[in-house]
Parts: C-alpha cells; sequence; structure tokens
C-alpha cells in the first residue's frame, strides 16, 4: 500500500513538471521472493506500477532493467510489460 501512495505522489510531481520523457529503473529486487534482498513486493505491484506511469498522456518513457535476482525474473519482466501495454 505504501508504494502506491508512493508512486501516486510522485506521478502528480511529474505531471506538475511536465518532463518531456520519463525515465524508469525497472528494478526486480525489490520482489518478495528476490534472493538478495528482503522485501515485500508481488509481480501485481509491477504491473499496476508500469501501467499508471505508461498512462502519462503525452509524456514518452522509457525502462531500464537494473536489477533482480530471483529465478522469477522471467515472470516479473512480462508482468512489467503487461502492465505497459495495458
Amino acid at each position: 500500500m505504501l508504494n502506491r501512495i508512493v508512486l501516486t505522489k510522485a506521478l502528480e510531481q511529474i505531471k506538475e513538471f511536465k518532463p518531456k520523457l520519463i525515465g524508469v529503473s525497472a528494478g526486480f529486487d525489490c520482489y518478495a521472493r528476490d534472493p538478495l534482498a528482503q522485501e515485500t513486493l508481488e509481480a501485481e505491484i509491477f504491473i499496476g506500477s508500469a501501467n499508471r506511469c505508461a498512462r502519462r498522456p503525452g509524456i514518452p518513457f522509457f525502462s531500464i532493467l537494473e536489477g533482480g535476482y530471483s529465478s522469477d525474473l522471467p515472470e516479473l519482466i512480462f508482468a512489467y510489460l503487461k502492465g505497459i501495454a495495458g
């Protein structure tokens, strides 16, 4: 829940700032079953977060993969891409 609140505030600030491009660091090491981290995020949060970033009207964005060491990484990337696609 806290992650959604933080993302909502960040997207509001981005809207006010009016950038020409948004870069997203798509790190999956915050996944609940990542062997190197002790975080709590599930795949669904990546779908929702990516979808909310992709829906910024008129602001193109790109993503860079940077982290994630779980054997579930292919599924997490797919979830993220699914969120972008809507």
